[in-house]
């Protein structure tokens, strides 16, 4: 069974209405012997952000915790493993994978741990 493109359309506008969040994403840009700096790629892209299942992880002797986190953006946004989100209260959580799209992607999904 395949969908025409005008109802693939549909589908990715009715889903847009489930990403009640607004989030700023940003890459890193090297700038030369001043090292990286960021970049701000989009503003305002719509958004879910859901929490994941925290983990504890040891670094230097002492255990940290992660909190994982679900970004779900339009299909069409540009968002790629390493990236930085931020989202409505200022919290940042950095891009560890993307998942890959199916043949009628309709949003576009991301794990990122929050970072502050």
């Amino acid at each position: 069974m395949t969908i025409t493109e005008g109802e693939l359309e549909s589908i990715r506008e009715a889903q847009e209405l489930y990403m009640p969040q607004r989030i700023i994403i940003r890459r890193k840009a090297y700038v030369g012997d001043a090292g990286f700096t960021p970049e701000t790629v989009s503003i305002d892209v719509p958004a879910r952000l859901i929490p994941g299942f925290g983990r504890w992880t040891e670094v230097a002797d002492r255990y940290a915790g992660i909190t994982p986190i679900r970004v779900t953006v339009p299909w069409n946004q540009e968002l790629e493993a390493g990236m930085t989100v931020v989202d409505e209260e200022g919290r940042t959580y950095e891009v560890r994978d993307v998942i890959a799209p199916s043949s009628y992607q309709t949003a576009k999904q991301a794990l990122t741990d929050k970072i502050n």
